[in-house]
């Protein structure tokens, strides 16, 4: 075979088919194989084709001089081969860490919080075993500083992906990102990835930075909160709170006074007086301590099947003067609503109270409840001046008054509305016909 071979091709063609296969070593192994396969082929070639034939010599200068540019031939493709799989090797890796940072920087800016989605991306972009920011927490009076290195147990786990270390001394390598914040990895790392893990470390640190100020911007807007919740309480205790303090003792003053007296009907209004301010007075408090409960989440419902005509009647009843303005309608067909009495009692009390005081001139206050879509809805609808549909939503807030709505601190609808959601229902305002507003409370059927 090898006879018919050389004979049947021509000395170029023989060095241009060994030159292939240095030109496969080479894009396959690179520079190493293909230098050895250069090497091989000039052997190859003077053994099997170059006379005389299967000996090492040769007597022609002219085919010493074509072994010679053939290996050198070689190697040069070889070493040009290497440089440019070398290189597209360097621009893919290149690519792989734009990509790898593009995403890191994308966590950044796309999410409130970062770091998680950065920790797991770090992890499987390196093929890392598992990846942590550990912060150090201060120690206290029985472990000074100055005691020694820092313990396992002072480390908090900020975030983590995969197996991740626990502590820096679970790590493979550690990066410190500032404060006593570091960035623990478990796993090998190549050389070449220095420079990712450098960036991933800069974006980690701001992350950091990013979430305390975000932290403390939340604690910041909870004490302004507070501030202003104890303003406004302070408000309504120096004038909504004193008021009917001060009606109520006037009362009791004029009737102890020794050096007057009053008529039979004069003293009844003093009485009448001491007990409207009472009531209004124990609203008030009673509207304080249930706001208070619920902003503590501390109010614990009873549930149980309950009847709205006593429950409306027993509203209306703790209200003084609301004979007179309020006229019920509830049909004997209602069902049974899922709630606690008390807390349903004292809802609709204050609704039918915000009600009351925003109808004047003998306009009247309408209560009447229906059965709609597998609930009860009980609506109180008044005639009064009404209020905007932009202003519904801040209606119930804490310490809103709008217009002639009450005379108290502004607590009542909002106070309502938290023991509605408790029970897990819902209350909503509409626009009554013809003018005014329509308070709507929905709650689930009962049994009973």
């Amino acid at each position: 075979m090898l006879t018919s071979t050389r004979d049947g091709l021509v000395e170029g063609s023989r060095l241009l088919l060994y030159f292939l296969l240095v030109l496969a070593a080479a894009a396959a192994g690179g520079i190493g194989p293909a230098i050895c396969a250069s090497l091989l082929a000039t052997l190859a070639i003077n053994w099997y084709f170059t006379p005389p034939l299967y000996t090492w010599t040769i007597d022609e200068f002219e085919n010493v001089l074509d072994l010679v540019v053939f290996v050198v031939a070689g190697v040069g493709v070889s070493l040009l081969v290497a440089q440019v799989a070398r290189r597209s090797a360097e621009a893919l890796r290149a690519r792989e860490e734009a990509g790898i940072l593009a995403r890191a920087a994308g966590s950044i800016a796309g999410q409130d919080d970062p770091l998680p989605s950065m920790i797991e991306t770090l992890q499987t972009s390196l093929n890392l075993e598992g990846v942590a920011v550990l912060r150090y927490l201060t120690p206290g009076a029985a472990d000074s500083p100055a005691a020694g290195a820092r313990r396992a147990s002072l480390w908090e786990v900020v975030t983590a992906a995969g197996d991740a270390p626990r502590t820096p001394e679970d790590a493979s390598r550690n990066i410190n990102l500032g404060g006593d914040a570091v960035l623990a990895l478990r796993g090998a790392i190549d050389a070449d990835e220095g420079q990712i893990l450098g960036v991933f470390a800069a974006q980690l640190a701001a992350a950091l930075e990013r979430r305390a100020l975000q932290e403390e911007a939340a604690q910041a807007q909870v004490i302004a909160e507070a501030d202003a919740l104890r303003t406004a309480l302070l408000r309504a205790v120096s004038h909504d709170l004193r008021t009917p303090l001060a009606s109520i003792k006037a009362s009791v003053t004029s009737l102890l006074d020794g050096h007057v007296t009053w008529t039979k009907e004069v003293e009844k209004d003093f009485l009448s007086t001491i007990d409207e301010e009472t009531d209004r007075l124990n609203g008030l408090v009673g509207n304080l301590l249930d706001m208070s409960r619920l902003e503590a989440g501390a109010v614990q419902p009873e549930l149980r099947p309950v009847g709205l005509d006593d429950v409306v009647a027993a509203a209306l009843a703790s209200i003084s003067g609301s004979r007179s303005v309020f006229d019920v309608d509830i049909p004997d067909d209602v069902p049974y609503v899922n709630a606690d009495p008390v807390l349903l009692e004292r809802a609709v009390a204050n609704i039918a109270i915000n009600a009351m005081n925003a109808s004047h001139d003998g306009r009247r206050v309408r209560i009447e409840a229906a059965a709609a879509n597998g609930d009860v809805v009980l609506k109180v609808i008044d005639s009064g001046p009404g209020v905007p549909a932009a202003d519904w939503d801040s209606m119930f807030e804490p310490f809103q008054r709008r217009g002639d709505r009450g005379t108290g601190v502004g607590l009542g609808l909002a106070v309502a509305r938290g023991l509605v959601e408790v029970m897990r229902g819902r209350i909503r305002p509409a626009e009554s016909p013809g003018g005014g507003l329509t308070m709507i409370i929905q709650l689930p059927h009962g049994t009973g």
